[in-house]
């Protein structure tokens, strides 16, 4: 829950991170914070453009200062339209999309190519091990799988990309017959797992999952490392399976010395404001694609914390493959987000299905909305 005013005050600190709403630059050098208690305003910067003042002192975000901080205090609730209207015991949260590299929308064909490597971890184990899966593995060359994993019914694989000269790391999505995967759905609660980054929340289901095969998923890097090196990572899943690869790709990147970029197709929230600010800075890339009404985008609730990465990557009708480069927010009221104005972002078919396939191993969506959630 939110700390109040009253204590935020109390403990005299402000966050605050450069390029709020388009008032500042990324030129984070150049703003000055004002002192606490009528001190003279000073400086203070780090690699992230975020500020934090305690008793008027500057500290970096990273600090473990910071790990009795109140969460909301880095969320978009804490907004101060300027920098210099900003006191201790208050905040600014800049616009992801100005804290973000900058990005610009990959071609459609990339997309596609990407979206079958996720959806072909819905299929059987032999023939995604021989990539002869059909819809998903047919059009994609290039691929050698060399491991399958499952365990607890979380399941995915990790291939050979010789086209693109890299590792793909894919997880499937919900099974909505097993009692664990949707366990990991409907769990909101956030943990912190982070010390290098105290404020950084995640889905204490999502993040657990990842955790009950990520040692299958080292197995397979290492195996391909063995054989061609150190290559980066292509991390990619739908649904459960898009939460995962988030949290994987960050931790591998984090925790684990790897290159690292991630596609998602349909994925929930895997994380608070702080986690995909972050994430957007760590990882080589984060695409989020999403499907006009798709429901599981929306979930877990923006109420209970949680925010999405900046890049998403809208699809806005329900047959078609126009699509736009989102504003980087992460919730960009323009695109996956128009539909919760009008309370419409119900559709179980519009996350069945992206790019007009289904989002499973080749089967009818009517088919697939037993399997797939």
């Amino acid at each position: 829950m939110c700390a109040s005013f009253a204590t935020m005050a109390s403990l005299r600190a402000i966050l605050v991170v450069a390029a709020v709403e388009g008032v500042l630059s990324q030129q984070c050098g150049d703003i000055t914070v004002r002192g606490h208690g009528g001190e003279a305003p000073q400086k203070c910067l780090d690699s992230g453009c975020s500020w934090l003042m305690l008793d008027g002192r500057c500290v970096a975000h990273t600090s473990a200062e910071l790990a009795a901080f109140p969460d909301c205090c880095v969320g978009p609730s804490c907004n101060l339209k300027r920098v210099e209207d900003a006191t201790d015991g208050t905040c600014a949260v800049a616009s992801l999309a100005n804290t973000r590299p900058e990005v610009t929308a990959p071609p459609l064909e990339d997309i596609v190519r990407y979206f079958h490597l996720a959806a072909a971890a819905y299929c059987p184990v032999d023939t995604v091990s021989s990539w002869s899966c059909g819809l998903h593995c047919d059009p994609v060359s290039g691929i050698s799988v060399r491991t399958r994993f499952e365990k607890h019914n979380f399941a995915g694989y990790v291939a050979h990309d010789a086209v693109a000269n890299r590792i793909i790391v894919a997880f499937r999505g919900t099974d909505s017959g097993d009692i664990e995967n949707w366990k990991s759905n409907l769990d909101s609660h956030r943990i912190e797992p982070f010390s290098q980054y105290p404020l950084a929340s995640v889905h204490e289901g999502f993040w657990k999952a990842w955790l009950t095969v990520k040692d299958e998923v080292l197995s397979g890097i290492a195996l391909i490392q063995t054989e061609f090196g150190a290559l980066p990572l292509h991390v990619t899943g739908h649904s459960l399976g898009g939460a995962m690869a988030t949290d994987a790709a960050f931790d591998l990147v984090l925790n684990h010395g790897f290159t690292a970029g991630a596609y998602t197709f349909g994925s929930p929230r895997a994380g608070n404001y702080v986690y995909a600010a972050i994430l957007g800075q760590r990882l080589s890339y984060h695409f989020r694609v999403t499907h006009n009404n798709d429901v599981v985008p929306h979930l877990p609730a923006r109420s209970f914390g949680f925010h999405h990465p900046g890049s998403e990557i809208h699809f806005p009708e329900r047959q078609g493959l126009g699509y736009k480069l989102c504003d980087g927010t992460g919730e960009d009221s323009s695109c996956a987000d128009a539909c919760a104005i009008y309370l419409t972002c119900t559709s179980v078919d519009d996350h069945l299905t992206y790019l007009d396939m289904p989002a499973t191993c080749g089967m009818d969506v009517a088919d697939a909305a037993v399997v797939v959630v």
